[in-house]
């Protein structure tokens, strides 16, 4: 209307953004040699110097397998303002032999991203034989055996006719998780083993025969 007048007020409006920023205590991981079936963990700290929460995902660079033996649990979360976030990392070989070397990082929005590197060598069980050499002496190819007991040639591995040599063996698992072994031989061949393959458990030994013929 006309009897209205209009004023006109000025607001000065100003704001300052806050942006998040995290950081790791640890830049890599070396959880060295690791027996297949075993699991090592590490414990690493997030930290946030931000006065704004930030909220982080964990995931895999590009580059590395897909397939990782290394897991974060949690792998996503949010740090409050200037506190720390335990972030447990779990190395879970699946293959002997094998070094794996994979590369994550830790995103938030409109923040930084820091990474880390996780190595570890997988190892099989460790088995040990009592002896590494066996002498089974001079045999009479022509001579001839007078059976007796039959049973007590139990293995029938051999001919109990004719003259033979058996020696002793212990095979040993020296590791903490259970073993299974193999002797490749030569089933045509003149030394013949009692037992050719088989499974030891923790710290278990197993002795058998080995005949000469």
């Amino acid at each position: 209307d006309k009897g209205e007048e209009l004023f006109i007020v000025n607001m000065d409006l100003s704001g300052i953004g806050k942006i998040p920023h995290i950081s790791l205590d640890e830049q890599s991981l070396e959880f060295g040699k690791v027996l297949v079936g075993k699991t090592v963990s590490k414990t690493i700290m997030l930290s946030n110097q931000s006065q704004v929460h930030a909220t982080f995902e964990i995931a895999q660079m590009e580059h590395d397998s897909t397939d990782s033996v290394f897991h974060f649990f949690p792998r996503k979360g949010v740090v409050q303002s200037g506190r720390q976030f335990p972030i447990v990392v779990k190395y879970i070989p699946t293959t002997s032999d094998t070094f794996s070397l994979d590369n994550f990082k830790f995103t938030t929005p409109g923040g930084n991203t820091p990474k880390i590197q996780c190595s570890g060598l997988a190892i099989g069980p460790t088995l040990s034989l009592d002896q590494h050499y066996l002498n089974f002496g001079d045999l009479d190819c022509d001579k001839e055996i007078v059976i007796k007991n039959q049973k007590s040639l139990g293995d029938m591995l051999i001919d109990p006719t004719r003259a033979y040599a058996k020696r002793a063996i212990k095979i040993t698992n020296e590791s903490e998780i259970t073993a299974k072994f193999a002797f490749l031989t030569d089933p045509n061949g003149i030394f013949k083993f009692q037992c050719i393959d088989g499974e030891l458990g923790p710290y278990k030994s197993v002795s058998f025969f080995i005949y000469f013929q």
